[in-house]
């Protein structure tokens, strides 16, 4: 684990990720980082979302899908 109460975090996604396919999901957390943008503005020069994902399939799917549809964003 790299921080307190990160175990709790993950067990509570991976509960709640048993309920979305995996299209859905990524499509809400695309959609959930482009609304985050957007309210942070141009105020915040370059920043950073940690995404958290259920495997690492998932978070492939949802680098891609971010890189395509957060055009002025850096995926890293």
């Amino acid at each position: 684990m790299s921080f307190a109460g990160e175990g709790e975090i993950l067990s509570a996604l991976a509960a709640q990720a048993e309920d979305y396919d995996d299209d859905e999901r990524i499509d809400t957390m695309v959609e959930s980082s482009r609304r985050l943008l957007k309210t942070l503005g141009e105020e915040i020069a370059d920043p950073r979302i940690v995404v958290f994902a259920t495997s690492e399939r998932i978070a492939e799917n949802f680098h891609a899908a971010a890189s395509e549809t957060l055009a002025l964003v850096t995926c890293l």
